[in-house]
């Protein structure tokens, strides 16, 4: 649990704060990310490289809040920590298949809209 050096909590061994609360903000950064590339593309015709983008952030925010929902059960079982890294990184990515699968949903479109974008630049 928490290790104490003298009056000092050491940092390594605090646990984690898990609300939603602090997810949420990171996810309001990301989304307003999102937001910025759709509005570069709104004087377009066609949709550009931005929509695909945002869809693709809007998709890995979604990813993250069950890697977020399952590292708050393993908290509740033994709180997490800094020191214990291995064990967050594999609660926050999870089953690895699934993971690899969500990866490439995921990254796979960006390059292959922007290679239709190009070859239709003109």
């Amino acid at each position: 649990m928490i290790q104490r050096q003298g009056d000092e909590v050491n940092r390594w061994d605090k646990p984690f704060q898990l609300g939603w609360g602090r997810f949420a903000r990171v996810a309001i950064m990301f989304l307003l990310l999102a937001a910025g590339c759709i509005a570069l593309d709104s004087g377009e015709d066609d949709i550009g490289a931005g929509t695909p983008m945002a869809i693709s952030v809007v998709l890995m925010l979604a990813y993250q809040a069950t890697g977020w929902r399952r590292m708050q059960r393993a908290h509740a079982v033994e709180p997490l920590s800094l020191s214990q890294l291995d064990r967050v990184m594999k609660v926050m990515i999870g089953p690895i298949i699934p993971a690899v699968i969500w990866v490439v949903v995921i990254i796979a479109p960006i390059p292959i809209y922007l290679i239709y974008f190009i070859i239709n630049l003109r």
